[in-house]
């Protein structure tokens, strides 16, 4: 659902963008997430002034209910689709799996936002140029790693793709250089997506094999939180203080807290399960492949 204050060609575009950057994400991910996806509301304004409050999008769980676009949108290279886009995935994500969402690693999820900051809808295509952000992010990136190349002191400037690949939200956010980190994340999916890393054989479709592998353990904690729920909830049954729909609803209460601490708690054990079912059978030689064609393709995404 769109809801404008501009005019009908503007309001065109938007919607075309939002049904663009949708098929996109059913043609790369959809046999590895199935589901419905829940409607959206978008609602689109002259510019931010005219938004009042309304400057950020609303979501509950990853699911987004409302998006706001600004015509006028001097961020993002003045691009007023840029936010829209990873939002869009967003609540694709979401609506298969709230908690997939919210357990994506960092690298991946603010990866892919920043790689679809750049989408550009083209007819029935979706083509991802390389904005002034991403270009001027990689010219300092690579100008540090020509420095510690020279000077062979403190520490690389990419992080080795090993160690990004097994970084938790908590230790990618306490990074000191998370700036660079998001950015690099995002030159990775690029790299994955439309470079190298999507033709050689081990990492050819690597992000798709990734989030359905997650996906897959995200759905073993929750099957296991459903069955220690309804095996406590027949156990129950003498709240006599408590009006059915009153138990029900503490209960479910009760139970949403529980399964968010327990993914809390399994989340390190179950990124790293995920690394050792992606990544388990790649040999030392097949790291330093990918880490030596990664920096030279990261050099590209400089200037």
């Amino acid at each position: 659902l769109i809801v404008s204050e501009v005019d009908a060609g503007f309001t065109k575009k938007v919607q075309k963008h939002a049904e663009g950057i949708h098929r996109w994400m059913d043609k790369k991910y959809g046999k590895a997430l199935d589901g419905a996806v829940d409607p959206t509301v978008i609602r689109v304004y002259t510019d931010q002034n005219s938004a009042g409050g309304a400057l950020r999008s609303f979501s509950i769980n990853g699911r987004v209910n409302e998006i706001p676009v600004y015509k006028k949108d001097p961020t993002f290279d003045n691009n007023p689709m840029a936010n829209m886009s990873p939002q869009v995935a967003q609540q694709w994500i979401a609506c298969k799996s709230p908690e997939l969402w919210k357990r994506m690693p960092h690298w991946l999820k603010s990866g892919l936002g920043f790689y679809l900051n750049n989408a550009q809808v083209r007819g029935s295509k979706v083509v991802f140029p390389r904005g002034e952000v991403e270009r001027y992010a990689f010219t300092q990136i690579m100008n540090d790693v020509k420095k510690f190349k020279k000077s062979g002191t403190g520490k690389p400037a990419l992080c080795p793709l090993n160690d990004l690949f097994k970084t938790t939200r908590d230790q990618f956010w306490g990074n000191p250089d998370y700036t660079f980190l998001n950015m690099q994340s995002s030159g990775i999916i690029r790299f994955m997506l439309e470079g190298p890393g999507r033709s050689w054989g081990k990492s050819k479709n690597l992000i798709g094999i990734y989030i359905s592998t997650l996906f897959e353990e995200v759905q073993a904690v929750e099957k296991k939180l459903e069955q220690e729920r309804k095996s406590k909830k027949s156990k129950k049954k003498d709240k006599e203080d408590m009006t059915e729909e009153e138990l029900l609803a503490a209960e479910d209460e009760a139970y949403q807290k529980k399964r968010s601490q327990a993914f809390d708690q399994v989340e390190k054990e179950m990124l790293d399960r995920v690394f050792e079912r992606v990544f388990g059978h790649w040999t030392t030689k097949d790291w330093q492949k990918l880490q030596i064609t990664w920096e030279k393709y990261a050099g590209k995404l400089a200037g």
